[in-house]
């Protein structure tokens, strides 16, 4: 009788350890992106890219440039930030769930102050984003971003 009374206990513990996590969670999502655009926002590119998820499979696009792969992401927010004149910010946005470990967010933005897009000099431009995260060992990280002018 002791035998199997081990033996289950054994189980139980086993199959505990193996228990997957809970779903990602919409508010971890919303604090994530809080974060993420408040790093970009005060020009901290360390901070930022320390959010971005370290591979090839990362990519960020922005006033019609794409780039792929955390490398070639660092080169354009260090480029973005050195010049930057404006902040972001925050408008609303929703999570939705697309696995138990990733969401996307989709949401409105403002930057305030002037933003250079080609040739033209921009004022207090409203823009929309959709931000993808992954759940990683490491935490949260940032999969997929594209941002977008929308019109006034």
């Amino acid at each position: 009788m002791k035998t199997k009374l081990a033996a289950c206990v054994a189980l139980l513990v086993l199959c505990a350890c193996n228990a997957a996590p809970p779903p990602l969670g919409a508010a971890d999502v919303q604090q994530f992106v809080r974060d993420y655009l408040a790093a970009n926002s005060a020009g901290d590119p360390g901070k930022a890219m320390a959010m971005v998820l370290h591979d090839a499979s990362a990519s960020s696009i922005a006033a019609g440039k794409i780039d792929r792969g955390w490398d070639a992401i660092r080169v354009s927010v260090d480029e973005n930030l050195k010049k930057r004149e404006q902040k972001i910010e925050l408008g609303t946005f929703e999570v939705t769930p697309l696995s138990a470990d990733a969401a996307v967010a989709v949401g409105t933005l403002n930057l305030r102050g002037t933003y250079h897009l080609g040739n033209m000099v921009l004022d207090n431009v409203p823009g929309a984003f959709t931000i993808v995260v992954k759940r990683t060992p490491e935490g949260l990280r940032l999969v997929h971003e594209h941002y977008s002018i929308r019109t006034k």
